[in-house]
């Protein structure tokens, strides 16, 4: 306190709010409010009243790590570590740890892992140790070039086995090797039994005891083990079989006789052949140059008997290409012509022209096809020789390979002409159903149609002809040209007709060459499901012109258009004179497809 004045004092070096602590006391703290306190600082310092504080929430102990520090450990003591866990963590000082017993590469496995393998890499395994224990991995081992059931023999053991299955074995190869267990036993050895009655294993050609035989005295006996003699003086000084008395070949054993022929080979002129000529020329057929013939007959001195003569009249030792086939009769000497075919023949070479050619094969000279007419060009085209053959163009303007050929539109035509029907013609006829087609029928002549020769014509019960077979073109005419079947036609009333109720249909052809005409008429035949009305019309082919004329005598009208036309193969081209469902009567069309 000090005087503040002469009548007042005043706190002198009062320092108000800024003397009194955190907790509103006047005493210092032991610690600041809030901050850490305790055991790994896991409390905070709290006031307890004004002048104290207290640490709250300190964890004591339990704050530690396991080595007693507080700051939190990479692993725990006690747990394993280092390679395949082979050593353990220790505390090394409060706040770390180390691995302590690590074994290194020592801890791991022979294939790299720390799991316990099953075997031993390098170790044999499989069927008869064939394979290898080998690592798959770290951990896994797998036998590698295990043989299987193939390295197992024959008895399905892995030795080696004595000999194989079935091989002959014992007394005398009396037994068989077969397999008892995994090794092999000798099953069904004879023993003494297999034995000869000499002792030995072979089959004896004599049975011991026996008579030596009708050229001999004495016995068979045993001469070692597998032989025989006899014991008696021999009447056979060749040992042939044969009493000398009766020897044929004294001297030689008479049992030898390769051709059979009843003569022992040493006294036969011919062993080798039975008969020992055969055709009789002298010659032993075993070296007879032409068994069959006679060797001594050779009519060309070519050293070759006539009947093994490969080119009879020639000297077959004459062989320039060294081909085994004599020159005179050898394709490959060029005798024929190259224009020819070669054939080859005891008698010589057969030499013969080929098509297009002519001559005696060995002189060939072209054969010219257009100029005898046996060409098959059409008409209208140029025909053109060829070495062998021939060549057809059809005219500039036209079209087709030069064997048919149509012409340009520009020159097929029809126009109406003065009434040019032919009466009275007496026809070949023939009962036609509805819809049926009548042909082929011969013309007579060639017709040039659209530039193609025509011989042939199919009429049909529906008022038209064609030049090749194209249906009934049942029931109504279509116009032209359409490339829909019927085509290549000619259309005199081209309806649908039915002759069954009535009419006739019948053809002729008239005249002499070369002014010949064919008919092919319709003859009062009805339209279909209208039998009052009916049609009679006609078409004219002449030889000399080419020109068609249809007329329509007295052609009812049709429910449906009628056609009077014509229409090339293709249906590319047509021309039509009359088209219409009205009635036409006493009326001619003349019609060209190539006009001049």
């Amino acid at each position: 306190m000090g005087c503040d004045g002469t009548d007042a004092v005043v706190c002198d070096g009062d320092e108000g709010a800024a003397a009194v602590n955190d907790c509103g006391g006047c005493l210092s703290l032991a610690g600041a409010p809030g901050d850490a306190c305790g055991v790994c600082d896991t409390g905070l310092w709290a006031c307890d009243g004004d002048d104290r504080v207290a640490c709250a929430g300190d964890q004591g102990d339990d704050a530690l790590n396991a080595c007693g520090g507080c700051r939190e450990l990479t692993s725990a003591p006690g747990d394993a570590c280092g390679a395949c866990g082979s050593g353990t963590v220790v505390c090394n000082g409060p706040n770390a740890t180390q691995c302590v017993g690590d074994r290194g590469a020592a801890a791991r496995n022979r294939c790299g892992g720390c799991e316990t393998l099953e075997h031993a890499p390098g170790d044999v395994c499989g069927a008869c140790a064939t394979g290898t224990w080998t690592c798959d991995g770290e951990d896994t081992v797998y036998c590698e070039g295990d043989g299987g059931s193939g390295a197992l023999n024959a008895c399905g053991g892995c030795g080696a086995l004595a000999g194989a299955v079935g091989d002959a074995c014992g007394t005398c190869g009396s037994g068989a090797l077969a397999c008892s267990g995994v090794a092999l036993a000798c099953v069904g050895d004879r023993g003494d039994a297999a034995r000869n009655a000499c002792g030995g294993c072979t089959a004896l050609v004599a049975t011991i005891g026996d008579s030596c035989g009708p050229c001999d005295d004495g016995e068979i006996v045993c001469n070692g083990l597998n032989a025989t003699t006899c014991n008696g003086a021999s009447r056979d000084s060749d040992g042939d079989g044969v009493c000398d008395p009766s020897d044929i070949c004294p001297g030689f054993d008479d049992r030898m006789d390769r051709d059979g022929d009843g003569a022992p080979d040493r006294c036969d002129l011919c062993p080798d052949d039975n008969p020992n000529d055969s055709d009789g020329d002298g010659t032993c057929d075993s070296v007879d140059r032409c068994p069959g013939s006679d060797d001594r007959l050779d009519n060309d001195f070519d050293g070759v008997p006539n009947g093994c003569d490969l080119c009879r009249g020639n000297d077959d030792t004459l062989d320039a290409d060294l081909d085994g086939v004599p020159d005179a009769c050898d394709c490959d000497t060029g005798i024929c012509s190259a224009n020819a075919s070669c054939g080859e023949a005891s008698s010589g070479v057969v030499c013969n022209c080929n098509t297009g050619w002519e001559g005696d094969g060995r002189t060939c000279t072209d054969v010219d096809e257009c100029a005898r007419n046996t060409d098959d060009c059409a008409p209208v085209a140029a025909c053109t020789n060829n070495p062998g053959s021939w060549s057809c163009a059809c005219p500039s303007g036209w079209t087709g390979d030069g064997r048919t050929c149509d012409c340009p539109p520009a020159r097929a035509s029809a126009e109406a002409v003065p009434y040019a029907f032919l009466p009275s013609v007496t026809l070949a006829t023939r009962s036609l159903y509805d819809d049926e087609t009548w042909g082929p029928i011969d013309i007579g002549f060639p017709f040039t149609f659209f530039g193609s020769e025509r011989n042939q014509v199919w009429l049909s019960s529906n008022g038209f002809l064609a030049f090749s077979p194209q249906g009934t073109g049942c029931c109504d005419s279509q116009a032209v040209p359409n490339s829909s079947t019927p085509n290549d036609l000619i259309a005199a009333w081209w309806e649908d007709l039915n002759p069954e109720s009535g009419g006739t249909i019948g053809y002729a052809t008239l005249g002499s060459a070369p002014n010949r005409v064919f008919v092919a008429e319709w003859r009062s035949v009805p339209i279909y499901g209208y039998p009052s009305r009916r049609v009679t019309s006609q078409i004219l082919l002449y030889e000399a012109t080419d020109e068609i004329i249809v007329s329509c005598v007295d052609c009812q009208s049709p429910p449906d258009a009628a056609l009077i036309g014509v229409e090339n193969p293709s249906g590319t081209l047509g021309v039509t004179a009359y088209r219409s469902t009205a009635a036409l009567t006493s009326t001619s069309y003349s019609i060209r497809t190539c006009a001049p």
